[in-house]
């Protein structure tokens, strides 16, 4: 029963993420020759996040105390003055890959100012997620994420869905699939400008 249970979910997070990445992937090309996104990847970004507005309007991350793979706690509210990616994605899931390699060069580039946190929402346990992360050299905190965390932060829908908190606490975008890894570093960079 259980199993069978694992089995549906993970179809329809899978589904989810699909509908996802065929969303978001349209676009995301910049415009030849110019630093701004296209129109037409103006236009996906706008589809694939979900922006909460000036400082003073942006509700605050819902309390996140978790214990990574490797054993250490890491504990949002301890993190305030930090830029902080929350990241709830799954091993199996393609555009989860995907945003790997643009997530470990964030945090390669602006750590300590960037915290990136991945919530790795599979049913198979540590072990796969564990081997999984150091296939793909995944230097950031990863731990594994649960239906009630991600309930938390308003419900996972579908995966990658990522969360950028600013150094307030506070929910300053939601992501929805894969807007690229250009997009995330402008907002990123972004946060990092605010006081």
């Amino acid at each position: 029963m259980i199993d069978r249970r694992h089995q549906m979910m993970r179809a329809i997070l899978f589904l989810g993420a699909l509908l996802l990445a065929a969303t978001s992937s349209e676009g995301a090309a910049m415009t030849p020759g110019s630093e701004k996104p296209s129109a037409e990847a103006a236009s996906t970004r706008r589809r694939t996040e979900r922006q909460y507005g000036p400082l003073a309007s942006r509700p605050a991350a819902p309390p996140t105390v978790v214990t990574t793979l490797d054993g250490k706690s890491v504990d949002l509210a301890a993190l305030k003055g930090r830029v902080v990616l929350i990241d709830f994605w799954a091993t199996w899931c393609p555009p989860c890959r995907a945003e790997i390699p643009h997530f470990q060069a964030l945090y390669m580039k602006y750590q300590p100012r960037l915290q990136i946190l991945g919530l790795a929402m599979d049913q198979d346990g540590a072990g796969t997620v564990t081997a999984f992360v150091k296939a793909q050299g995944m230097t950031y905190p990863v731990a594994l994420g649960t239906e009630a965390l991600g309930n938390a932060y308003g419900g996972i829908r579908g995966i990658p869905t990522t969360f950028l908190i600013d150094k307030q606490g506070r929910i300053a975008k939601k992501y929805f699939g894969d807007p690229g890894g250009e997009v995330f570093e402008q907002d990123v960079t972004a946060l990092l400008q605010e006081p």
